[in-house]
């Protein structure tokens, strides 16, 4: 019997973790940022695209230039988005939102925040 490929729900307690990894001193701005992440290996015949689960404590860290196009949902928590133009995005529970490779500011996790993420990494990052 040939097996069909079928959706499947994220859920961090099907995927592989990844302990705890705190952030680089010199990009750590204010708190002690960590992140657990749950992921499964890289999409078949996409090894540059990448899904999990992340789950994030309150901090903030300097991006300069982000490496990746990212799209994620909040589930719990508040992330907040400070541009070098100085507009802000704050993402709560619920909303989605597109972070592009490249872009530059302050990634706040203001609160122990849970999203679900999906990644296109660019061949440079893979």
């Amino acid at each position: 019997m040939t097996a069909f490929p079928r959706p499947v729900l994220i859920e961090a307690s099907a995927y592989p973790h990844r302990n705890a990894a705190e952030m680089p001193e010199d990009l750590v701005l204010s708190g002690r940022p960590t992140a657990d992440v749950w992921a499964p290996p890289p999409l078949v015949g996409a090894r540059a695209v990448t899904f999990g689960v992340w789950l994030g404590q309150p901090g903030s860290v300097a991006c300069h230039g982000y490496p990746h196009d990212e799209v994620f949902v909040v589930a719990e928590g508040l992330i907040r988005l400070e541009s070098l133009d100085g507009t802000s995005l704050d993402v709560e529970p619920g909303q989605s939102c597109f972070v592009p490779r490249g872009w530059r500011g302050v990634w706040h996790t203001v609160s122990p925040t849970r999203k679900t993420y999906v990644i296109a990494a660019s061949d440079a990052t893979e």
